[in-house]
């Protein structure tokens, strides 16, 4: 059975102790990675009712297909088209010194991005980087995230490998902008619109079908992606630049979701090619740091969706907007697989 990891946040959202977890859905598995909290696994029909303790890690316009203009599937290849394939720079960060917050190891470079700094030397390094197809980490509103390329199977899997995970627990995408849904999910319900509106940016990752049309390798997805719009400003600025990322927790698997750089960094070293430090996640509670999981919602199996994994928001905030909403233990809806 194929798995989809989802959120970053879960990119791939968040948290102080957990470890990411696949969760698999309609016929063999919706696959959504829970962005660096609590491991197992829970069938579509039986969600798995443990709400992890933190996260990570993407996008909004209903599609049916392709029409005369193209439709979504021409969406989809031109906003592949619109990636550079020459956004390669010949006098790579390899060669640069460190301006303004930016420490130089041997392998990676790291900037500080907090309140006050200016971010866009850090963003022009994480789009450098993510264009040779290495991996940056950056915060969001949940956890530290490490992403990759989410066009290049070859990112992707140095992602993994950093991660040292494998294909059966995919990332999530995480976008800039929530326009981009359309360009990668089909089959979108108008349910899944009207959530995204209330909730995007923000701890919400939602589950659909990729666009068929899409060159994107995530893993062993069942063809399904998991997508969220972070509520950080840096973050969607980083992606609006790079375009999607993968982005999964920023941790090994196993270990807990890191909530400041410095953890991100000790996990993850020279894996990754450019840290930005954002200061730390979360919020203090009792004296630990923690940040809660973006609510996953999957929209394959049911229009009005069903709950995955319970999160930042919870399901009378959602309800609001969703009133058919299922929760985690409701049956599949009638004819479901």
């Amino acid at each position: 059975m194929s798995q989809h990891a989802s959120d970053p946040d879960d990119l791939a959202d968040d948290g102080t102790s957990a470890t990411d977890v696949p969760v698999s859905g309609r016929s063999g598995s919706t696959a959504v990675e829970l962005d660096g909290h609590g491991e197992g696994t829970a069938s579509a029909g039986t969600p798995s009712t443990e709400v992890p303790s933190t996260e990570v890690p993407g996008a909004e316009v209903p599609g049916t297909g392709a029409s005369e203009d193209g439709g979504e599937e021409g969406e989809s290849l031109l906003l592949e088209e619109q990636r550079d394939p020459d956004d390669h720079d010949d006098d790579s960060d390899d060669d640069h010194d460190d301006e303004q917050g930016g420490a130089t190891s041997p392998a990676h470079r790291r900037f500080d991005v907090t309140d006050g700094q200016d971010p866009d030397e850090a963003i022009d390094a994480a789009r450098r980087a993510v264009a040779d197809g290495a991996c940056v980490v950056l915060p969001t509103d949940t956890v530290y995230g490490i992403g990759a390329d989410a066009f290049s199977a070859e990112a992707v899997q140095r992602l993994l490998d950093a991660k040292d995970r494998g294909r059966d627990m995919p990332p999530p995408v995480l976008v800039g902008d929530a326009s981009l849904l359309r360009a990668l999910a089909t089959d979108v319900p108008d349910q899944a619109h009207e959530l995204v509106e209330a909730h995007w940016p923000g701890p919400l990752t939602i589950v659909c079908r990729i666009q068929p049309s899409l060159r994107m390798d995530l893993g062993d997805t069942d063809g399904t992606i998991a997508l969220r719009v972070p509520d950080h400003a840096l973050a969607r600025e980083v992606l609006r630049r790079t375009g999607p990322l993968a982005v999964s927790s920023a941790n090994l698997s196993g270990q807990p979701a890191a909530l400041t750089c410095d953890e991100a960094v000790a996990q993850l070293g020279d894996r990754v090619a450019v840290y930005l430090d954002g200061g730390p996640a979360g919020v203090e509670v009792d004296g630990a740091r923690v940040s809660p999981p973006s609510t996953i919602v999957d929209f394959t199996r049911r229009d009005e969706g069903q709950i995955l994994r319970r999160g930042a928001l919870d399901l009378d905030a959602l309800r609001q907007t969703l009133p058919g909403l299922a929760d985690l233990d409701e049956p599949p809806a009638p004819g479901s697989p």
